[in-house]
């Protein structure tokens, strides 16, 4: 087939299009339907949609300078690049109308658009022409782009990201091309004892040293002592502190070996829990999260639905030690157990009737949340309307069970209901 044929222009319904969960923009769940990418894309919480800025930019009329591209997948035409514009058309259409209220302008637009339909692979070489050296895509997203679409391994920088939840990527002066390609590399860190392989960090040096020697790589770069102009040809164990480079020096024969980081030991990776959540783009299985479950701990009365808690707790537990050995579907025993603890919320109060709980405790247990936690629940879709059928999932061999991120956010609202019923000194028969 020639190149010419595998695209074409065609006019397709809104209402039929589907917005792409992959966008390296910021993507999300592939699970997700149009209504969460909408709600993700208007809480922009990483500032990367703006869509009202968009809208003001296009003016009184939509823009068909440029053409979405959709690629028809099992019969459905995704839209891979154009998702911004897409969006506005949508919501200007009220094709969702739990969006009915925003408070800007969005231009006039048909109810049918003209897309370029495509081929796979030329949509995917079209995304990357048009966005990867434009500056509209940090380092980490080139890099999940090469490595999902483009079938590049993953680089150093990526990797660091991915066992280190998402920091490096919120660390703006790592995040960029020149530490991926001159700083972060296996080349380079060799000369430190260090090198990054298959998603493991393999060292001549105990922990506490890797850590050490990493984070002081990390400072070297922000301090500009490497840079473009700086440091850039030399060998790394050249340009660390002499203490560090003693323990490079003592442990120089010995063999490689594999490290556990903790995000959390690098100080100069101190972001926010939710910058770490907006930065996480590829996590391990199917993802760690930032956000504490229950949204911390509790307080809780002696009972049945405090023990069950407990229990809940130590499964989170087991499965964040034990995640690699463990199958994509092990979340779904978490929300199955969220949807007894809630029926057991019930027994133990007035409502006897879980749902009825659920429906009527709702609005003060998320009036009970952090703004953070507010946000973490609009951006895995749960709402006061879908909780209980979220929590009725659970029992059933749904594939939206295995969303850990989502199950997480149910547990916010779990939280807040024992809280509500089952606080030490309330007791859960007050109701």
């Amino acid at each position: 087939m020639d190149n010419h044929e595998k695209q074409t222009v065609e006019k397709i319904p809104v209402r039929d299009l589907v917005l792409w969960t992959e966008n390296p923009r910021d993507p999300i769940s592939s699970r997700s339907k149009n209504e969460t990418v909408i709600r993700h894309a208007l809480v922009d919480a990483g500032k990367k949609w703006e869509i009202k800025k968009l809208a003001k930019k296009m003016g009184a009329r939509y823009d068909f300078s440029e053409l979405p591209t959709v690629v028809y997948k099992n019969g459905a035409p995704i839209v891979y690049d154009g998702n911004r514009r897409v969006i506005l058309a949508m919501l200007k259409l009220g094709l969702y109308p739990e969006f009915c209220d925003l408070k800007f302008k969005m231009p006039d637009c048909p109810e049918v658009l003209p897309c370029c339909v495509a081929s796979e692979d030329v949509a995917i070489e079209s995304v990357w022409r048009k966005h990867a050296d434009t500056g509209s895509w940090d380092q980490i997203a080139r890099d999940v782009f090469l490595y999902k679409f483009m079938k590049q391994p993953k680089s150093v920088l990526l990797q660091l990201n991915e066992m280190l939840d998402g920091r490096v990527e919120a660390t703006s002066y790592l995040n960029q091309r020149f530490v991926r390609e001159e700083v972060l590399t296996n080349p380079r860190m060799k000369s430190i004892g260090i090198k990054i392989e298959k998603g493991r960090v393999l060292s001549r040096h105990n922990a506490k040293d890797t850590q050490r020697l990493l984070e002081h790589i990390f400072s070297l770069v922000k301090d500009k002592k490497i840079s473009t102009r700086n440091g850039r040809k030399e060998p790394l164990c050249v340009l660390i502190d002499p203490k560090l480079k003693a323990i490079v020096d003592a442990d120089a024969g010995k063999e490689y070996h594999d490290v556990d980081l903790k995000s959390d030991d690098f100080q100069c990776l101190n972001v926010s829990s939710a910058d770490a959540q907006q930065a996480a783009r590829l996590p391990r299985r199917v993802g760690s999260s930032p956000m504490a479950l229950f949204g911390g701990k509790l307080d809780l009365d002696v009972g049945e639905p405090a023990n069950l808690y407990r229990d809940i707790l130590d499964l989170y537990n087991y499965y964040e030690k034990h995640r690699d050995k463990l199958s994509d579907r092990f979340p779904a025993l978490i929300r199955m157990a969220l949807r007894l603890e809630c029926e057991l919320i019930a027994k133990c109060s007035s409502s006897r009737d879980m749902s009825a709980l659920v429906m009527n405790g709702f609005d003060d247990a998320k009036a009970s949340l952090s703004q953070d936690q507010k946000t973490f629940l609009a951006q895995n879709a749960v709402t006061k309307s879908n909780i209980v059928g979220l929590l009725q999932t659970g029992a059933h061999n749904y594939t939206g069970s295995y969303n850990l991120a989502q199950t997480i956010a149910m547990s916010l609202i779990v939280g807040g209901l024992l809280r509500l019923h089952c606080k030490r000194g309330r007791g859960a028969s007050n109701g």
